[in-house]
């Protein structure tokens, strides 16, 4: 089994990102079944506010597309995109006859198998505004309870913290202990490197409520579904994909080759 993990930072292309790629390869690697293949790539560009302008994102977006026909192209099992925004989301389920996934609604909904309720600890309040309007695009609200950020934690500040992780720790403990206090039975990370940056911490709960591990549980539902596509049970999607001859002819009129 061939996984495409598509990240929308800019891992393999900024050096600021090389510690977070390192990890992600790793981790993919470690949680991943015997025999499959899980590769990570990320985007040549990314301006720094994207996730705060949808404008940007629709940008950047574009990058996600062309790479996701790649790994169609290339034979790959399933797509998956590790950022908690979900970019792209009713454009790729057109554009593939692949499994996708997304971390963030793939998280709510493990976390509602797993909980009565859940909430998310985003880096700012941007980022958990996107994100919460991913619950209730999900329909799920009614099983949220209202997250927090981390007041604004930077990529710089971040990766400060891969050589003394106490500050982000207590950061995040002190947002935790916040919606634990709302009444919160789980917890999701609102960025694929906080995340792993609590994996590698080995912080798995607080107060004992746990944090969901929400990279682990993206792959191992990847696989589930690649499981469930071979045995001919797909997802239902939009009622009027356009055909694979229209979705060329509409990229060779706006720009991109089929």
């Amino acid at each position: 089994m061939r996984i495409w993990y598509q990240s929308y930072s800019a891992i393999g292309f900024d050096r600021r990102w090389n510690y977070y790629e390192e990890h992600l390869k790793r981790y993919v690697r470690k949680v991943a079944r015997p025999g499959t293949e899980v590769a990570v790539h990320g985007v040549r560009l990314m301006v720094d506010k994207m996730v705060n302008s949808r404008y940007f994102q629709y940008l950047h977006a574009r990058q996600v597309h062309e790479n996701a026909l790649e790994a169609e192209r290339q034979g790959y099992d399933a797509f998956v995109l590790g950022g908690m925004l979900d970019l792209a989301y009713h454009e790729l389920h057109e554009l593939l006859t692949i499994p996708v996934l997304f971390i963030a609604e793939t998280s709510f909904h493990v976390a509602c198998l797993l909980s009565p309720n859940f909430s998310v600890i985003a880096p700012n309040d941007a980022v958990l505004k996107g994100i919460e309007a991913k619950v209730e695009e999900y329909g799920l609200g009614r099983r949220y309870v209202p997250g927090v950020h981390l007041g604004g934690l930077s990529l710089e500040d971040f990766v400060a913290s891969f050589d003394d992780p106490r500050p982000v720790v207590a950061r995040v403990s002190k947002a935790a202990l916040e919606v634990v206090a709302r009444g919160a039975r789980m917890l999701i990370p609102g960025f694929g490197a906080l995340n792993l940056f609590l994996v590698d911490q080995g912080v798995r709960q607080l107060d004992g409520v746990p944090f969901l591990d929400n990279t682990a549980v993206l792959i191992k539902m990847a696989e589930t579904r690649v499981d469930l596509h071979k045995l001919g049970t797909g997802r239902g999607g939009p009622l009027d994909v356009p055909s694979r001859e229209e979705l060329q002819a509409a990229r060779r009129l706006y720009g991109p080759k089929g």
